[in-house]
């Protein structure tokens, strides 16, 4: 009876001894988990104040070209009301203003950020584009009539072109049939040939891994330059298919929306990039407008800046990009990228004007 009693007390104080370690287990690996998650989420922070700044600083030095490293960090950038998204449970930063891929990653980490002044013709908005030096930019040559085009996208020296530091490639239509994904997870390949850009279809290999994404856009600068304004089209990869396929158009207007058209993968992304951008315009053309009516009114009547009629002259253009930019959100797509490019174009000539006579400037 003793015996029996003595290995129910041992077989208690072993299960007791297990429940206590169980316990102890249980309290250290909640320790452990809790600081896990505390370091991802400073982590997360460290990222996000590090973009914040970056954007800040690219806002602020247009024309530069930012690298920061973001430790393998996916940004995702579905929709421009919505923010970079960089993983975990933070709120997405909000930047409205920004082209980028749906998904930019790095295998070194590595990211870019590149600021262009939007100017319509003066200064309506700074453009950012985010990459990674893990997407190739492969610009095509494919006729002498758009030759000009694609040399100036790829390296032009007295304009904006993509930057030295972007994954660029300049090739002829048969070159870019062959080229090969390798260790690029996205290839966009850029046209300026209507026939060409539908004839063309990469090489079967980006279609048979579903983590490599393939795309191609059309430039058409229907304005005769690419400063001017233009149609864009989008052909992308589709799991369904070995083609590419056409997922819809949408137009460019001045250079620096242009490169947001090439940045993107997404129609719908960058028309509503280019909406805030339009509202943008409504905003600092009302600005200038009323500046215009207020010179025009103080300054003494038979002068050369009152004799010929620079300020109601651009008064009246401004009003007409106001007009424009109001239908753009409910309306007329098209017109706001062909007559408020015209219209522009006379701001500018009329604050040309104003500097040779010595007047104060329009804008």
């Amino acid at each position: 009876m003793l015996k029996k009693r003595g290995a129910i007390e041992i077989q208690f104080n072993w299960i007791f001894v297990l429940i206590i370690g169980a316990l102890i287990l249980g309290f250290f690996g909640k320790i452990v988990y809790n600081q896990i998650q505390l370091s991802k989420e400073e982590t997360d922070i460290a990222i996000q104040t590090k973009l914040k700044t970056i954007i800040k600083n690219a806002k602020e030095s247009t024309g530069s070209v930012f690298e920061v490293n973001l430790k393998r960090t996916e940004i995702r950038y579905n929709d421009c009301t919505e923010g970079l998204e960089t993983g975990g449970t933070l709120t997405p930063i909000k930047i409205t203003t920004a082209f980028a891929p749906n998904l930019v990653k790095s295998a070194t980490g590595k990211v870019y950020f590149w600021a262009v002044d939007w100017n319509m013709p003066y200064r309506v908005e700074n453009f950012i584009f985010i990459t990674s030096p893990d997407i190739k930019y492969v610009v095509v040559n494919t006729s002498e009539d758009t030759e000009k085009y694609a040399l100036e996208i790829y390296n032009g020296t007295q304009v904006i072109s993509l930057p030295d530091r972007f994954n660029k490639l300049f090739m002829d239509f048969d070159e870019a049939k062959n080229l090969q994904p390798n260790n690029y997870y996205k290839t966009r390949f850029i046209f300026f040939d209507v026939l060409d850009f539908h004839a063309f279809n990469p090489q079967n290999s980006f279609f048979l891994d579903d983590a490599i994404d393939v795309s191609a856009v059309l430039i058409n600068p229907t304005s005769g330059n690419l400063d001017g304004y233009g149609d864009v089209e989008y052909r992308v990869k589709k799991t369904t298919s070995s083609t590419l396929e056409y997922v819809g158009d949408s137009k460019y207007l001045a250079r620096a929306s242009m490169f947001g058209a090439i940045i993107s993968e997404n129609i719908s992304h960058y028309d509503c990039v280019m909406e805030e951008a339009i509202e943008r315009l409504n905003l600092v053309s009302l600005v200038y407008k009323k500046r215009t009516e207020n010179l025009q009114t103080q300054l003494p009547v038979g002068g050369d800046c009152t004799d010929y009629g620079i300020y109601p002259l651009a008064a009246g253009h401004l009003q007409n990009i106001i007009d424009m930019s109001t239908i753009f959100k409910t309306d007329n797509f098209v017109s706001i990228y062909t007559d408020a490019f015209s219209d522009a174009g006379s701001v500018k000539t009329l604050n040309h004007l104003a500097i040779m006579k010595s007047c104060p400037l329009v804008y």
